[in-house]
């Protein structure tokens, strides 16, 4: 599948890595822009979210999903 330029929405982050990993995928392949979207809040996600904190291309969208995303 091509990413290049997309715009992609993983929903969920999560505290197991597996969500880090496809978004730094995703990163890799080109994408324009991740949003990243979790019920919990960033005290809740503060380990995964370092992880993925140099990413330029990730919007991120805690404490709910939007339906819009």
């Amino acid at each position: 599948m091509d990413f290049n330029n997309k715009r992609v929405t993983v929903m969920g982050l999560g505290s197991f890595g597996g969500q880090v990993a496809a978004i730094h995928f995703l990163a890799q392949c080109g994408a324009r822009e991740i949003i990243v979207t979790d019920t919990k809040s960033a005290d809740q996600l503060t380990e995964s979210l370092a992880q993925i904190a140099g990413l330029g291309c990730v919007t991120l969208r805690l404490g709910g999903h939007l339906e819009g995303d």
